[in-house]
């Protein structure tokens, strides 16, 4: 399995139902950059409780498309930045001192249900699994035989440092998806990928994150 979406499998309905219900939920994690600037909020998925809006409106769709499964991780998200380059296997967020926990159904799957969408919000995924990601670059993984990168997709990840983004102009590209109300994103935890970079456009973005 690579990334790849699920278009239409949740009504506008069934969305406006999981915002309203996030919206009275508590910050349960705010983190800022050094200099106090606002990356994202963070808020519980509650998709561990059966009885919560959460579970009742997605553990079924996401059993039609991937299958039984169980939750090992996850929350609700308000982002101000973008992420830049990361995998989220267990043991970089064992590294982070982020809790995962394993179980019988573990997938080692990373799900995201967009609750808004926009022309400059993508998540884009590189050809590459790894148990651990290291942004020194010195992996021979990372040389690609392939073109270049265009310029007009480099504008997309201009939040990396030149050295990076000097980089990442020679990965080979797996896809970029393009987040849509309704539908639902799913990847690897070990692939390699990042944000598109929407905070130029003053925008902020929410969304659904599930560790399956």
């Amino acid at each position: 399995m690579t990334a790849k979406i699920f278009n239409n499998i949740f009504t506008h309905s069934e969305i406006d139902h999981l915002i309203n219900f996030y919206s009275t939920l508590p910050i349960a994690n705010t983190k800022h950059y050094p200099n106090g600037d606002l990356v994202r909020h963070i808020k519980h998925s509650v998709y561990d409780r059966q009885d919560q809006v959460p579970y009742k409106i997605i553990n079924s769709k996401l059993t039609a498309i991937l299958g039984d499964h169980s939750f090992t991780g996850g929350h609700w998200m308000d982002s101000y930045s973008p992420f830049r380059l990361h995998n989220d296997n267990i043991s970089s967020y064992n590294k982070r001192g982020v809790p995962v926990f394993e179980s019988p159904l573990h997938q080692n799957i990373g799900v995201l249900i967009p609750l808004c969408e926009h022309e400059h919000f993508q998540t884009i995924f590189f050809d590459y699994m790894l148990d651990t990601f290291e942004p020194d670059f010195s992996n021979d993984i990372y040389s690609s035989d392939e073109s270049e990168l265009s310029t007009e997709f480099m504008k997309l990840v201009d939040h990396h440092s030149d050295e990076e983004c000097n980089h990442i102009k020679k990965f080979k590209l797996d896809c970029l998806l393009n987040w849509k109300i309704g539908s639902v994103l799913c990847w690897p935890r070990n692939q390699l990928h990042c944000s598109s970079n929407f905070k130029k456009y003053n925008l902020n973005k929410q969304a659904i994150v599930l560790w399956l």
